[in-house]
């Protein structure tokens, strides 16, 4: 349970974010976040699995699916920008929606976006932990191997801000463009089963979400 002061300032800081968002967009004529990305065919394997921590994280099994990498505020190089990955898979025959970005590793800046050139592969976190049967958890994309637009990341969790332990492995592979669907990620209301956000998280990032898609 949260109490009503935290409940009335997290709303309140949504949806300032979500005025915000709805100012960068109208400037933008166009989408606030994000702006261009590349969609990428995308499986998820997951390997060593975390107990008790629910059908998608608590058990071994490959999930396909759709990424859309794209920097947060689409900045021409050689500026930094905050890199992004939005993953669409299909977990116990439903769609499950995860958003990533560049962040720092360690036990607090994993809760840190980082921004880095364009173009750099560096470690991506979901930022904000999930509620799971087995704790809080963070999930993490750790590069591996790139070329030619394919894309390999280790993924490991944090449970309770804890070191990373391995989870399984990521692959992307590029699509041509004329086959790139148009993608609306809603990681809200597609969590992956098994995993729920605190509702002072829902709080603060729905607004911003619905003032995204209202504008994209």
């Amino acid at each position: 349970m949260i109490d009503r002061a935290t409940r009335l300032a997290a709303g309140a800081a949504g949806h300032a974010l979500a005025w915000g968002l709805g100012t960068v967009a109208r400037l933008r004529r166009g989408k606030p976040l994000h702006p261009r990305g590349e969609i990428s065919r995308a499986v998820l394997e997951v390997t060593d699995p975390v107990p008790g921590a629910g059908a998608f994280l608590g058990s071994r099994g490959s999930h396909a699916g759709l990424g859309r990498r794209a920097t947060a505020m689409g900045l021409p190089a050689p500026l930094p920008d905050i890199d992004g990955l939005a993953l669409r898979l299909v977990v116990d025959e439903r769609e499950a929606d995860l958003l990533l970005a560049s962040t720092g590793t360690g036990r607090w800046t994993q809760h840190l976006l980082v921004p880095h050139r364009s173009g750099a592969l560096v470690p991506l976190t979901t930022l904000f932990p999930f509620e799971t049967g087995a704790g809080r958890v963070v999930l993490g994309l750790f590069p591996t191997t790139g070329d030619a637009g394919s894309l390999a990341y280790d993924v490991r969790v944090s449970i309770a801000s804890g070191r990373w332990r391995p989870l399984g492995h990521l692959t992307l592979e590029p699509m041509p463009a004329e086959d790139q669907p148009d993608l609306r990620f809603d990681p809200i209301r597609n969590t992956p089963p098994g995993l729920a956000t605190h509702p002072v998280i829902v709080r603060l990032r729905d607004p911003a979400y619905v003032a995204a898609r209202r504008r994209s």
